[in-house]
């Protein structure tokens, strides 16, 4: 999935262990989880709220892409009914546009790829920084749309080489940490 992927960008050993021993890794999330997953929902039911399907424009909140190998959840998927055109955009409650929000998008291209499907634009729909609310959120004020499609296709060779070799260290024996590698200071 896009969140294994990132995961294993982020920490390999620990993509690792969470894929094949799951138990040490469940339970019920701790009050900070449980908020930020609050907010997250909070911003995306407001997104919802920013593109409004007509007749040159269809809107599709929360499309999946699976193949064989990967598994990605779009946030939303826009067709221009005019040209066909179709836009994939990820909705994030930070206040710009991260490197980890291109690598998940890289990942959701090579998806909907597999998939058969084509994305022409991709796009970050993120808070805006400054927003003052007064009154009823107004979502065209209080979100930005950035285009980042030259820079999430950049990406994707270099997601695709990733995505292999994550496969490949899953299926490899249980990792060897070093603890220098992992903490701030050399041994």
């Amino acid at each position: 999935t896009k969140s294994e992927y990132l995961q294993y960008l982020a920490c390999a050993p620990e993509f690792w262990y969470h894929k094949h021993c799951p138990d040490d890794f469940s339970g019920t999330p701790d009050e900070e989880a449980l908020h930020i997953m609050q907010q997250g929902n909070a911003i995306e039911a407001l997104a919802r709220t920013y593109f409004k399907p007509s007749k040159n424009l269809s809107v599709e909140f929360q499309r999946n892409f699976q193949s064989d190998k990967l598994l990605a959840r779009a946030d939303i998927v826009l067709t221009d009914n005019n040209t066909g055109i179709k836009t994939l955009i990820e909705v994030k409650s930070g206040t710009e546009v991260k490197p980890e929000y291109l690598d998940d998008l890289a990942f959701q291209l090579i998806a909907a790829s597999a998939v058969g499907m084509r994305m022409d634009r991709v796009g970050v729909l993120h808070v805006n920084g400054d927003y003052i609310r007064s009154g009823t959120i107004d979502p065209q004020t209080f979100f930005v749309l950035k285009d980042v499609t030259e820079a999430v296709k950049a990406l994707v060779p270099e997601t695709r080489k990733n995505i292999e070799a994550s496969i490949t260290y899953l299926a490899q024996e249980e990792p060897v940490m070093h603890l220098h590698e992992y903490c701030g200071q050399k041994l």
